[in-house]
């Protein structure tokens, strides 16, 4: 590896690094929707989206911030779309107002943006086509402490990977 690359994956690795205020769980206000992530190493942060319904977590999308190819991307898979392929967004990073993950061949959505208000606080947009969308969704850092090894997740992930193998094999071909 030459000294230029090192420097490339170094300066990767410190941008991500500004993204790290994102773990934890997070809940969307006056809703039972949660966000979770997690950093995995100096180079990746992976989370999933559910919501509780009576009471049992109900996944409705797995998430991974890492970097590829000197960019920062944003992916999002969610079971019953894309036949369960991940979607990727690029950070945008000319834009300073927020982390705005960015696809703009993909139908909706196009931005998944994240603005950190305070360290207990986040605004996030999902924008569609001229940036209409859902306009935002609070949340706020939960209480709850939640973790990628917890025994039911492990479960509800080998469930999901199980029903959805057909698209996994066929994604990576």
């Amino acid at each position: 590896m030459s000294f230029f690359c090192l420097i490339c994956i170094c300066c990767t690795s410190n941008k991500l690094s500004k993204l790290y205020f994102l773990e934890g769980t997070w809940k969307v206000e006056g809703k039972e929707k949660f966000e979770v992530w997690e950093r995995v190493g100096r180079s990746e942060l992976t989370g999933f989206a559910y919501k509780l319904v009576d009471g049992q977590k109900n996944i409705t999308e797995t998430l991974r911030i890492k970097i590829e190819g000197g960019s920062i991307v944003y992916k999002a898979t969610v079971p019953d779309q894309n036949e369960g392929v991940s979607v990727s967004f690029v950070l945008n990073e000319s834009d300073n107002s927020c982390f705005s993950f960015e696809n703009r061949t993909h139908d909706f959505p196009q931005k998944n943006q994240y603005k950190k208000v305070t360290n207990t606080k986040l605004e996030i947009h999902v924008l569609g086509e001229q940036d209409k969308g859902l306009s935002c969704i609070r949340i706020h850092r939960s209480s709850k402490r939640m973790t990628f090894l917890a025994p039911e997740f492990i479960v509800r992930v080998k469930e999901w990977l199980f029903l959805h193998q057909e698209f996994i094999v066929r994604a990576k071909k």
